[in-house]
């Protein structure tokens, strides 16, 4: 099994080499996975994104973030139209999802539609990799080993794959130094409880492999929303879907 500096040496090695050379942007929300990466590639000068609705926690965190790395952000409020405009336009894509899937996708696809054309990097594969979901707090051996596996699974079968169609019709060429192949070898050789351990801190090797390569404290210690919650988006939709229901009710009474 791996150090925890041998891990961030691969790492950093993986971030670089998946920004390449060309410019690049980085959907960012100010937690530990963006962040790390953020940080691995500050060579580079990318452009970080965050998008959120009023008073999302991901703008705010992520703008302080930005000025601790020293990066320019790209920060976007949504109003309530454009979370509308964007639910419908990328329908096909949405409409078979539940919940997370759903609104996970869609504040995906509005952190897309707020960076340039090009290569995009992101930090998804992180909490599947190092069990950041909140299903594993209490779960150990054999129940932590299958949740992985199928949080893997669903990741690369069908979110990765949606999430690289969503980009590339937006003429961006998506990536993350999490999905690295041979990041991913390393990672798992790392028995399950080792990632969840013995306290409430989630994704524990990640954090430690952080402060290994000098992300500020600050940063990696950040607890931090999902995605779907933090940048406001399934508040969002949870509000948009009642009053299609409401709507929907009256023209049938």
């Amino acid at each position: 099994m791996p150090s925890w500096a041998e891990l961030g040496n691969l790492l950093a090695e993986v971030a670089l080499r998946t920004a390449g050379d060309a410019p690049v942007s980085l959907l960012y929300s100010g937690g530990v996975d963006s962040s790390l990466v953020a940080h691995l590639i500050r060579t580079r000068g990318p452009l970080l994104v965050v998008v959120g609705t009023p008073g999302a926690s991901d703008l705010d965190a992520a703008a302080d973030g930005a000025a601790r790395l020293g990066l320019p952000l790209r920060s976007r409020t949504l109003r309530v139209e454009e979370v509308v405009e964007l639910r419908d336009r990328w329908q096909d894509e949405l409409a078979d999802l539940v919940e997370p899937a759903r609104s996970v996708s869609l504040a995906l696809a509005a952190a897309l539609d707020s960076a340039p054309p090009g290569r995009v990097l992101c930090g998804q594969g992180a909490d599947e990799l190092f069990h950041g979901y909140a299903h594993f707090q209490g779960a150990r051996g054999e129940a932590a080993t299958q949740l992985a596996a199928k949080d893997w699974g669903r990741l690369v079968e069908e979110d990765w794959p949606r999430a690289r169609r969503m980009a590339s019709a937006n003429h961006q060429d998506l990536r993350s130094p999490f999905l690295d192949a041979e990041f991913v070898q390393a990672v798992a050789t790392i028995p399950s409880e080792e990632h969840v351990g013995g306290g409430e801190e989630r994704k524990p090797i990640l954090r430690a492999i952080a402060r290994t390569l000098g992300l500020p404290a600050e940063l990696a210690d950040r607890p931090k929303k999902a995605l779907q919650y933090g940048s406001g988006i399934a508040h969002q939709l949870r509000i948009l879907d009642r009053a299609d229901r409401s709507a929907a009710a009256v023209r049938l009474a």
